[in-house]
Order: structure tokens, then sequence, then C-alpha cells
């Protein structure tokens, strides 16, 4: 039986048998796991580092650019979770013990290393975007454009669970948001012209898509 405790500063686990020797020693590897610190082999310590919250960084609407990217090193971090032999469902998804640290783009965890631990984990995914729909309401969140980013999250994430398709999802939510400034942009280098070039340039446009109107 593995007993999970969280305090305001700390997160103990304690278990009634050795945690498991190889993912034990791998754990110092992972640079982003919170810090942490063994008292023997059944007792771990976690302690909460550097950075927000998940819970302390949404008190302030974001963008979808804010969200795609704590997306991308989640992504990141679970490519790397083979490679260091540990397993994704014993990483502790509790917003309140992921810390986003924005300055280094990394995103920090805890993680379980023993056998039979189970109910304690979610799809990382599924919290994420659960916790970005209350919050959003709560906060009443003004940009339309990423509540429907939301709402595409949502969908997305009742039938996307592999590293690639959600890769290919913020691929897709990128480009739409490159498009969207590309057209602001364009506006932008319309409405600043010269008077006279912005009524040529105007007068130019419909002789082109109406020919036979203007001659």
């Amino acid at each position: 039986m593995v007993k999970i405790i969280k305090e305001s500063q700390y997160i103990t686990i304690q278990a009634e048998e050795e945690s498991i020797v190889y993912q034990g020693k791998m754990m110092p590897s992972i640079p982003w796991l919170l810090p942490f610190e063994w008292e023997n082999g059944k007792k771990l310590i976690y302690h909460k580092g550097e950075g927000l919250s998940l819970v302390e960084w949404l008190k302030k609407e974001k963008n979808e650019e804010e969200i795609l990217e704590v997306l991308e090193v989640f992504l990141q971090n679970q490519r790397e979770l083979e490679a260091y032999l540990i397993d994704e469902e014993k990483l502790i998804v509790d917003p309140d013990w992921i810390f986003w640290v924005k300055e280094k783009k990394m995103l920090r965890l805890a993680y379980i290393p023993w056998d039979m631990v189970v109910g304690v984990n979610k799809s990382f995914m599924k919290r994420f975007v659960r916790l970005l729909w209350e919050t959003a309401i709560q906060q009443q969140w003004q940009n339309e454009k990423l509540i429907l980013m939301l709402y595409r999250m949502q969908i997305a994430v009742k039938h996307q669970d592999q590293p690639r398709l959600w890769s290919r999802w913020i691929e897709q939510e990128k480009r739409k948001i490159k498009e969207r400034t590309l057209i602001k942009e364009q506006a932008l280098d319309i409405l600043t012209e010269e008077p006279e070039e912005l009524m040529h340039g105007w007068f130019q446009r419909i002789k082109n898509k109406f020919p036979f109107a203007v001659r």
C-alpha cells in the first residue's frame, strides 16, 4: 500500500514496501522532477520548487500561445518517460503540485516510484482541460478565441491520447494563430497607407474584382 500525504509545502509518499530500485536510481537524472529527498527506501518527500503551480499561474487570464507552450513542454516530458524507465500513470498531476517555470520552459512534476499504485492519477491533458474550463468560467475570461480553442481542446482530449496526435493538434492551433496575425498585419498595412495610395489601392482592387463595372 502506498500512502500520499499532501501538505502546503511538501508531498510525503510512504509505502509498506521498498520502492522500485531502478526507478529510484533514475530519478536524480530527470531534470523536470520536483526537488525530492529520501528518508529511507519506503519514504519519499517532494518539496515545492521554483515557478508557479498551474493553479497560481492561472490566476491571470492567459492567451492561446501561453497555453500551447505548456502543452508542448508536457509532451516533451512525456516523450522522455521511456528513456528514464518511468511510467506516465505514476506522475502526480494535481494542478497544485505541477509547477510552470516560464523562464526555463520547464514543467515540474512529482513521481511515485512504486508498484501497485491505483487511483492516484488521471490523464494530465484531461485534468489540464478541466482546470482551464473551470478557471475560465470562474474568472469570466474575455478572450473569445481562447475560449474557442479550449472548446476544441476539450473535444481533442476525448480522442487523442498519443503524443504525436497532440503534437499535430498543437501545430494546427499555431497555424491558426499565425494566419490571424498575418491577416491583422495586412489590414494594418492597408490602413496605414498614404491617403492617395489608399484610395488608389482600393480603386485598383475594385477594378480587378469588377472589371466589367469600372471602365
